[in-house]
């Protein structure tokens, strides 16, 4: 599934972004997660010299099965109280996106997640107004 993702890399990645996948995200002081992948702000050079943190990241991607519990749990109220805009939790179980946008820092939480089909197109956030569209059943193959 990530090589699934990475495999979209050279349509996201740009001066602007690029995807990275299993690397270290600093959330917080002492939280430091490996999401899945990340879609970050500037080149992959930018961060030469240092880790990205939340603020870096667009959109964070977690793909879930048996983990479903720990990622719409206690990953996504470590998200939301980082303050990233959009994380997504692929769900390999219904085989469906759950994609959680504007968190509330101060609760650790989002609105109720837009919930996207197999058969339907997710949007990854990958600029201020800025939408990659891929169909999800790509993502999940």
């Amino acid at each position: 599934m990530v090589a699934t993702l990475a495999g979209f890399s050279d349509r996201v990645n740009t001066a602007a972004r690029h995807l990275r996948t299993r690397s270290t995200l600093i959330c917080a002081e002492t939280h430091a997660p490996i999401p899945d992948a990340a879609i970050l702000r500037g080149a992959l050079n930018d961060y030469r010299d240092r880790l990205p943190t939340a603020a870096d990241a667009w959109c964070v991607i977690e793909v879930t099965d048996a983990s479903y519990g720990r990622d719409a749990g206690e990953k996504l109220e470590a998200y939301a109280r980082a303050g990233v805009q959009q994380y997504v939790i692929l769900n390999l179980r219904n085989r469906t996106a759950e994609v959680y946008l504007t968190p509330d820092r101060a609760a650790g939480t989002y609105p109720l997640p837009q919930i996207v089909a197999a058969d339907q197109v997710l949007d990854l956030r990958v600029g201020e107004d800025e939408f990659f569209q891929v169909p999800l059943a790509n993502v999940l193959a």
